[in-house]
């Protein structure tokens, strides 16, 4: 994944973009062309395609920050020492493309976001 522009929410959470989603079948995790290997590599490391799987990338995430760890959400959120807690979310429903810039409008329903390749779409998403 290659984390890229994102957005503040109206409710003050991060709106992130995973601007790399490759075909599922560009990559053949088990026998990778030569050019195919350093790109595994550039995602996780030198044998990536040991872990590698292509439909993980290509989503929209939010991430969340508190000082303290929300009533009633004991456990869901990751620790960041002394700066507080966090959470993260992948968005499944907005689709898996190259996004970039998921932006959600103030009625808290709607989101526009793009898509980083030549020749790409604007798309709106509503909950």
């Amino acid at each position: 994944q290659m984390d890229c522009s994102g957005s503040v929410t109206p409710w003050s959470t991060h709106l992130g973009s995973e601007e790399w989603a490759s075909p599922g079948d560009w990559v053949d995790v088990e026998h990778p062309r030569e050019g195919q290997k350093a790109h595994l590599a550039f995602f996780d490391g030198p044998n990536g395609h040991q872990r590698f799987h292509p439909y993980r990338y290509g989503y929209v995430f939010e991430v969340s920050v508190a000082e303290r760890e929300p009533a009633g959400h004991a456990g869901s959120f990751g620790s960041i020492g002394a700066s507080g807690f966090y959470s993260f979310t992948k968005h499944y429903t907005m689709g898996r493309i190259s996004h970039e810039m998921p932006t959600c409008l103030p009625d808290r329903k709607t989101c526009y976001m793009s898509d980083d390749w030549k020749g790409g779409v604007l798309l709106m998403f509503k909950a």
